[in-house]
């Protein structure tokens, strides 16, 4: 709560595993020892932890979490997490699969946007920390045009810029937040408006600038 140097704060997310399963498990490597934490709905209905003995291990620092799929379910997991994933810089590796998440194809980038094509990713989007959130531009620029409604860009800010709902699935548009995000648009919409036009301005005549236009738009 009192940094912007680390996401989190509510305190929901390490239980989001309950919303699909009664059980999970959870396993922390510190580089010298691994343990075993057993996460599960108790005969009271509320969330419990069993920390189970620690053990040695020479498996690199991180966290692991397992719990369960059902075969009918894995094709959404695999949508999900192509979708969630696309919010870092560093795809995962996926093991035990020929499967592996898409990355984004990217058209255009500025310093704080990228202009993007991926199948299942559409829209103005904003991503804080490695969160993309689908952003609703009417709430910020109202009289936003269609084109620019539809126009598949990633706007990066820091965290701590833009309001979360509870949830954690799409941004709060408080007052504040709606300010920073105008901010955010135009200075990267003032970005590609400047390098369309300096690509348009080296070429020599107009039917060569009528030419790269269209390649552009």
């Amino acid at each position: 709560r009192d940094t912007n140097e680390q996401v989190g704060m509510l305190g929901l997310g390490s239980k989001s595993a309950f919303s699909y399963t009664k059980q999970y498990t959870l396993t922390r490597f510190d580089g010298t020892e691994h343990q075993e934490y057993v996460c599960f709905i108790d005969g009271a209905g509320l969330p419990t932890v069993s920390a189970l003995p620690p053990s040695p291990s020479t498996e690199p620092r991180g966290v692991k979490i397992t719990f369960p799929v059902q075969q009918q379910d894995i094709p959404a997991f695999k949508t999900a997490i192509e979708k969630v994933m696309l919010g870092f810089d560093t795809l995962p590796t996926i093991l035990n699969e020929t499967w592996a998440p898409q990355p984004l194809t990217i058209i255009m980038e500025g310093p704080n946007y990228k202009v993007f094509q991926h199948p299942s990713l559409s829209g103005p989007q904003v991503r804080q920390g490695n969160v993309l959130y689908s952003l609703e531009l009417p709430k910020v620029i109202p009289h936003a045009g269609w084109d620019l409604r539809q126009m598949d860009i990633i706007i990066d800010v820091p965290i701590g810029t833009v309001s979360v709902s509870t949830s954690r699935e799409s941004l709060g548009y408080d007052a504040q937040t709606i300010l920073n995000l105008k901010q955010a648009w135009d200075k990267a919409l003032d970005h590609i408006q400047s390098t369309l036009q300096a690509t348009l301005d080296a070429v020599e005549d107009f039917h060569d600038a009528c030419t790269k236009y269209g390649e552009l738009y």
